[in-house]
């Protein structure tokens, strides 16, 4: 039988005047009940004792309800010893007690599906790093993580301890994942599964569903209700996926306000028990932390109550403050005795002066035309915002302009709010000649080093061709480059026009901004005119000193030699520095064709995360072998007339990264390597870059 099945009480020691601790356990045979108190003492002697020749029958195991009417139960006894294997009281005697149905432990709890998730997983980890499964507890309440089982398709088993926090995380290693492809269940103390995660390669009757497998040192993270492969882990902490994946669209303002504070909430360490098919282990423990969120800068910016037919309503938050805010445990709620509110049970990130716009097909929160109310509330249940109007207009929103509501005609999701009387589809001063915001292609105007240096906010219109396809990078952005340098386009409904390579648009849009990188953000397709010329775009030739911020979103060509891989991470080096190299999945590279060591002509586009630069390639014909080509040997010269970059004086530039980098190059190479490399990694690296010198 199960051991969930089992019912087992624990006798007060006083009733027989005994040192010894004695359980009951009735509806099973002594060899379960045995097995079962293993789980629940350690280092116990077992006496043995006659076994009846039945047991009566106590209630129903399914329920848990006992007979009102005490019975004589026969005593199976189990003595504990101390640290010294001495015998505390030897005195065994047979036990007549009657047991009140007071003294019966109630079943063991069984949860709902999905009442904790499998939050994370890795299982390819980086060389030394050890595997790892985290959960999450979406619930209010803290929940007994005792005897449930985190287990693997293989059968391995890790028996967890401790318990999940109400909103908390738990990480718990692994050591059999398989890295192209396992599942995972998670069960709870009754064998029931909680959740489950079927990835890669594993055949459980239907691969068609599985969740793509991560490539070494990344996780499977769940996102926004999916499972997706990201770079960034995040042990015991929210999820952040990708950003240069999935790009969560954000309009910065010049003036800094008020920082976020964070209050943080503790979480268990936890040491679980792993089982495996072979023998057993214990793992090392593992910390983590968890912290609601807490803001005042967060507002209710703008409100659709009565939209256009066969559009939806939506309310639209703004961040003012320079700080991300993860809203999970945030509710959005209409007047009171009025719609269910809306809960915010996952992690959903409004940046840092940024936008947020909750859908009603999502919030399920419906707001009535008549006259309602929105009411912005934090985790602690406090009212952070609130706005009340009275009847509406159809397709018209309520919008926050200044410190005042008004109803306006234009509506301006993840946009400054502006009245419809006055036209904010005005291209900028800056431009002699006033345009609105319908690309024209007859327009002469900004060249786009002169668009990125404008302030956010500001509508501009380019003219300049297309250097990236829509879902090269992402289905929502192209960049486009001329003469000056090159920029991103982003277009969240991603209604595209047919575009190709060197296609000469015209580009009319507001300047805007994604992890320190401008871009142009517009809201619809007839914003790119399309002309009929195309032309053709030659990258800036670069080496890692030339890194500068007046080239982020060019189309850029460096030579420099693989110096480690990554997953889809590079590091480049040449003779002055390194640079990161990543290669996108709408790329389509295949990574293994290109060994470390090797020295590679790179051409991509130059981006920008917070700060770091990045080159990203397009296609695999964005990648040369120079390690494989009569000219590219080492010791090779080439000189090569340039496209010059932006703000730059070079006419001609010598590449050559064979012997004559010489000593000073490598000195520069290694300081630049400190900063992508671990220490301990820094001294093999160096012996080889001095040996392949002194080669």
């Amino acid at each position: 039988m199960n051991a969930q099945e089992t019912i087992a009480a624990v006798v007060d020691n006083n009733i027989s005047g005994s040192n010894v601790k004695q359980y009951y356990f009735f509806d099973c045979d002594k060899t379960d009940c045995q097995v079962l108190f293993k789980e629940i003492s350690e280092d116990a002697t077992v006496v043995p004792v006659e076994e009846p020749a039945e047991l009566p029958v106590i209630g129903s195991s399914d329920s848990g309800v006992v007979d009102a009417e005490t019975v004589d139960v026969p005593e199976i006894v189990i003595e504990v010893v101390d640290d010294t294997n001495q015998v505390e009281d030897s005195s065994v005697t047979e036990v007549t007690d009657q047991v009140e149905t007071s003294d019966i432990v109630a079943p063991l709890t069984t949860y709902s599906f999905q009442s904790v998730r499998i939050n994370e997983v890795v299982s390819a980890a980086e060389t030394g790093e050890k595997e790892w499964v985290e959960l999450y507890n979406p619930t209010t309440e803290t929940i007994d993580l005792q005897n449930w089982i985190i287990e693997e398709g293989s059968g391995t088993k890790t028996i967890l301890t401790g318990q999940i926090e109400a909103k908390g995380y738990l990480v718990f290693e692994t050591k059999n994942l398989n890295n192209s492809g396992d599942l995972v269940l998670l069960k709870d103390a009754t064998g029931k599964v909680i959740d489950q995660v079927v990835y890669g390669d594993w055949d459980d009757g239907d691969k068609s569903d599985n969740w793509p497998a991560s490539d070494k040192g990344e996780a499977l993270s769940l996102y926004e209700g999916e499972y997706v492969v990201n770079p960034q882990t995040t042990q015991g902490e929210i999820n952040i996926y990708d950003r240069l994946e999935t790009v969560v669209e954000t309009q910065t303002e010049t003036t800094v306000q008020t920082e976020v504070e964070v209050s943080p909430q503790p979480v268990e360490v936890v040491v679980p028990e792993v089982v495996e098919t072979a023998g057993a282990a214990t793992t090392e423990p593992s910390a983590s932390t968890i912290a609601y969120q807490y803001s005042d800068v967060v507002r209710i910016n703008e409100l659709l109550p009565a939209p256009a037919t066969g559009s939806e309503e939506w309310i639209e938050l703004y961040n003012s403050g320079s700080t991300d805010v993860d809203l999970r445990g945030w509710s959005i709620d209409d007047a009171e005795g009025g719609s269910t509110p809306y809960i915010i049970s996952e992690s959903l990130i409004i940046r840092a002066q940024g936008y947020l716009v909750l859908p009603q097909l999502k919030t399920k929160v419906q707001l009535n035309n008549s006259s309602d109310e929105v009411r912005l509330i934090d985790p602690d249940q406090k009212v952070i915002d609130s706005v009340s109007y009275a009847a509406t207009h159809s397709n018209v929103s309520w919008s926050k302009i200044d410190t005042n509501w008004v109803e306006t005609e234009l509506l301006t999701p993840e946009l400054v709010n502006a009245l419809a009387e006055v036209d904010p589809l005005v291209i900028s001063s800056s431009i002699e000649e006033t345009e609105t915001l319908t690309a024209d292609p007859a327009f002469q105007g900004l060249g786009i080093s002169e668009a990125a240096a404008l302030d956010l906010r500001t509508q501009v219109m380019v003219e300049a061709a297309v250097t990236v396809l829509p879902g090269t990078f992402s289905k929502n952005l192209i960049y486009v480059q001329d003469e000056t340098g090159g920029i991103q386009v982003y277009f969240d409904a991603a209604t595209w026009p047919q575009l190709s390579l060197g296609q000469e648009v015209v580009i009319a849009g507001t300047i805007s901004q994604s992890l320190g990188e401008k871009r142009i953000l517009i809201k619809n397709a007839t914003d790119v005119f399309v002309k009929e010329t195309t032309r053709a775009v030659l990258p800036f030739k670069i080496n890692t000193e030339m890194l500068s911020p007046t080239l982020v979103g060019s189309l850029v060509e460096l030579e420099a030699t693989l110096f480690k891989k990554d997953g889809s991470t590079w590091f480049m080096t040449d003779s002055v520095g390194g640079v990161k190299v990543y290669l996108k999945k709408g790329s389509q590279i295949p990574s293994t064709l290109f060994n470390v060591n090797d020295k590679l002509k790179i051409t991509g586009v130059l981006v920008q995360n917070n700060g770091e630069f990045m080159i990203q390639p397009r296609n695999d014909q964005d990648i040369v072998n120079l390690s494989l080509t009569e000219d590219g040997g080492a010791g090779a010269s080439i000189e090569t007339q340039e496209t010059i970059p932006p703000g730059s004086t070079q006419k001609n530039v010598l590449v050559g990264l064979g012997v004559g980098a010489g000593v000073l190059g490598a000195i520069n190479l290694f300081l630049a390597l400190k900063k992508y490399l671990p220490k301990r990694k820094i001294r093999g690296y160096w012996y080889r870059l001095k040996t392949s010198l002194q080669g």
